[in-house]
């Protein structure tokens, strides 16, 4: 399937917390199966990002060796350019969508993020 780096950027943190959730076995291995399979392209973003924040920001107060950007550095404009294209660019990955229990609890915010991740079980 295609996906933008951004969607997989973002589908980070609401996977690991579905990840953390107790579900059953078949869906906690799918779950397993997805984040093995975004691994290596979330490693790239994350590099790649790393590496606009230490071109464009500048040396962290309470990080030592570390860099930071915020909106208020003269930096910032041009890293968001390019922050935007490294999130536009297109990918394939080979994933089969993980099926969520239909009873299952979840918050609207982890849904929308994995909208193209997750499906919901109507078994």
């Amino acid at each position: 399937m295609k996906l933008k780096n951004g969607e997989i950027f973002n589908a980070k943190e609401p996977l690991n917390k579905l990840m953390a959730v107790k579900l059953p076995v078949k869906t906690s291995y799918e779950l397993v199966k997805l984040a093995t399979s975004l691994k290596d392209q979330m490693a790239v973003i994350e590099q790649v990002r790393d590496k606009l924040i230490i071109t464009y920001g500048k040396p962290a107060s309470n990080m030592p060796g570390g860099s930071q950007i915020t909106p208020a550095d003269e930096g910032f404009p041009k890293f968001a350019e390019e922050l935007g294209e490294l999130f536009n660019q297109e990918v394939e990955i080979e994933f089969n969508a993980v099926k969520i229990p239909m009873n299952f609890e979840i918050e609207p915010h982890i849904l929308m993020a994995l909208d193209k991740f997750i499906e919901l079980d109507e078994a």
